[in-house]
């Protein structure tokens, strides 16, 4: 996956490839380290909703406590179904990895 990462001139672009690079760039970019980044864009001048009703969702998948959210970022990097949380994402990855026809 690449991430573009624009400047405020939007002249200098630079291609983020790597799970750690993406984690340096949104650490920069939003200040701090939460789980779950919600974004929507805003006109500048005016502050209000632009209104095309996108919704940027970033996800720190490097915290992985006892939530909910951080439950399912272990799964999400776990290779064993039987170690993971949730029954249901268990099941569909023993289903990829284990059955023999799929």
């Amino acid at each position: 996956m690449i991430f573009y990462e624009f400047e405020q001139t939007c002249s200098n672009v630079q291609f983020i490839s790597s799970p750690i690079e993406v984690r340096e760039f949104l650490l920069r970019l939003l200040k701090t380290e939460l789980p779950i980044y919600h974004i929507d864009r805003i006109i500048q001048e005016t502050g209000e909703p632009f209104g095309d009703e996108a919704h940027i969702i970033y996800v720190n998948s490097q915290i992985k406590d006892e939530t909910e959210l951080g439950k399912l970022m272990y799964d999400f990097s776990c290779t064993d179904p039987k170690d993971m949380y949730y029954k249901i994402l268990a099941d569909r990855v023993r289903y990829f990895k284990e059955d023999e026809e799929f």
